[in-house]
């Protein structure tokens, strides 16, 4: 039963982050302009994700509950755009047994939604989170995303960062095409950067 318990509840947190990419790409394709494929493209919009973790803790967080816990954070980009809206956090109370998904952009921060869940949840620490979604992106894109993201079958990319059963905490970078199926995807370190997993069409260039 408990098993049970725990894989539905892995399943809705998955469920939520891939509900708020798909709700992110839509505000952002209201507003979608054009972009050079060559330049790096600038999820999250004008802030790193650790700069919009410092606003969602100055300006929300106290008022929804003491004990706000960060659970993950993304990110999610269409090709065709310059840059995105900003960050998506999950965050859990244990206080209120609430997990909540909060949009942050420089000036602003939009509750998308909340779901009780009275289990804890694997939380992410600021001693852990070490390497910022710049560095992270900077990395990334020297490796292979430069090739990558100039493909014509590339319509979206998608970042990630979560803490693991074993305490880890991983950025994960993920492109897709137009049908939304996964194209190439990349697990990377928040400690120290270091490549975890890889996963790129044809290989690493």
């Amino acid at each position: 039963m408990k098993f049970k318990v725990w894989l539905g509840l892995g399943a809705l947190t998955i469920l939520l982050a891939l509900g708020t990419a798909l709700v992110l790409i839509f505000i952002q394709s209201q507003a979608a302009s054009p972009m050079t494929t060559q330049a790096l493209p600038q999820v999250g919009g004008a802030q790193t994700a650790r700069q919009a973790y410092a606003l969602l803790l100055q300006q929300w967080a106290p008022g929804w509950a003491a004990d706000t816990q960060l659970v993950s954070v993304s990110a999610s980009l269409l090709k065709a755009e310059g840059q995105s809206l900003g960050w998506s956090f999950q965050v859990y109370s244990p206080s209120r047994q609430k997990l909540a998904v909060v949009l942050v952009s420089p000036d602003r921060v939009w509750v998308l939604r909340e779901k009780s869940i009275p289990y804890s949840q694997r939380t992410i620490t600021d001693s852990a989170w070490r390497l910022d979604s710049e560095a992270l992106l900077a990395q990334w894109w020297e490796r292979s995303g430069v090739m990558l993201w100039s493909q014509p079958q590339v319509d979206s990319l998608y970042v990630h960062l979560r803490s693991e059963k074993d305490g880890a905490l991983v950025w994960q970078i993920s492109m897709l095409d137009k049908n939304g199926d996964l194209i190439g995807y990349w697990g990377m370190s928040a400690a120290d950067g270091a490549v975890l997993y890889e996963d790129i069409p044809g290989g690493r260039p």
